[in-house]
């Protein structure tokens, strides 16, 4: 265990990870104290029903953009030197993009009605939110375009930045239109939180105007199109189908036996979700970067055993203390209706 931290500390956190690591640290806090507003303002029955417009949310923004983003990347930093290439990656996208977009948007602007009644079984009175978040989602597909061309250009720095500010005014956001609208401002609130992030990415990308250039559409090309489908495939089927088992689950204990208890899983998963995320944040500071240095297969199976013996062991005590430390954690997170015990 020495090992790693002396690792972390001496080589990971000097390149990048105090950026990095205040990103998580403000994720995660802003997480606890929008579950902490819904818990006290919403309750549990509000839980569960945003926990359904979340799924369809994160479903349908992935769904307007196509998946492209990783492929952006890629495509963005091999040819962030070749003008033509670079064109060509750039108006593919964002026409194909922008068409999607709208497309998706106009359906859920006049579909709203059907999908209010998809998503909050019992619950007929807000189609208002699917349409504010129709609205909002061009706006969303600006702000994937501008980080993913941010991210092959290699503007980490930049892109952490905006995550903290944008995180900061997110929650804000959510957490005024909680305490002034309850359950309605907690729905909003979930449909306009990534779109807003734009006015943050826009900042940050007002000194790259000369890539509006390269955006014709004349460059648009089917060829480029293939070549970035198995991307946006690979995108699709885990952000698209993912979320949507989530909101199956959640639907069917609603049916089957109430709201509330929908809430109480969804505080579950949300608990699971933020120890998790520390646990990922320690892939990225130590284990792909460690990875990343290894040049023969003798140190990789070494650093194998060297992570069974350091790192399991402590996600393993980690969550032994989450299991004997759940009643505090749940009064924490969430409050006292959430502290069933069994």
């Amino acid at each position: 265990m020495k090992k790693l931290i002396d690792y972390i500390r001496n080589k990971v956190l000097v390149k990048v990870t105090s950026l990095k690591t205040t990103s998580v640290i403000v994720k995660i806090i802003a997480g606890v104290l929008t579950s902490k507003a819904i818990a006290l303002f919403v309750g549990s029955t509000g839980l569960a029903l945003i926990g359904n417009m979340r799924n369809f949310v994160s479903s349908t923004q992935t769904f307007a953009t196509l998946g492209f983003y990783n492929g952006i990347v890629k495509y963005v930093a091999k040819f962030k030197e070749d003008a033509v290439n670079l064109s060509k990656t750039l108006s593919t996208v964002f026409y194909a993009g922008f068409i999607s977009t709208i497309l998706v948007s106009l359906f859920c602007y006049f579909m709203a009605d059907s999908i209010n009644a998809a998503i909050f079984p019992s619950y007929n009175n807000y189609a208002y939110v699917i349409k504010v978040f129709a609205i909002v989602l061009p706006f969303y597909a600006l702000n994937v375009f501008s980080f993913a061309i941010m991210n092959g250009f290699s503007k980490y720095k930049i892109l952490i930045i905006i995550n903290i500010i944008g995180q900061i005014l997110s929650v804000s956001i959510t957490l005024l239109l909680i305490y002034q609208n309850r359950i309605d401002g907690a729905l909003i609130s979930v449909a306009i939180s990534e779109s807003i992030i734009f006015l943050i990415t826009l900042v940050g990308i007002i000194n790259r105007r000369s890539l509006a250039g390269y955006i014709k559409a004349k460059q648009v090309s089917l060829g480029f199109l293939r070549k970035i489908s198995p991307f946006s495939v690979m995108a699709l089927f885990s952000a698209i189908v993912l979320p949507l088992v989530a909101l199956a689950i959640r639907s069917y204990i609603i049916e089957n036996i109430g709201y509330r208890e929908a809430g109480f899983w969804e505080a579950m998963t949300r608990i699971s979700k933020y120890y998790l995320m520390l646990v990922v944040s320690l892939m990225t500071l130590y284990v792909l970067p460690r990875f990343s240095e290894i040049e023969s297969v003798e140190e990789f199976k070494k650093e194998i055993v060297s992570i069974y013996k350091t790192i399991m062991p402590a996600f393993a005590l980690g969550l032994l203390l989450v299991y004997l430390l759940r009643q505090y954690i749940v009064l924490f997170v969430f409050s006292e209706e959430f502290n069933i015990k069994i």
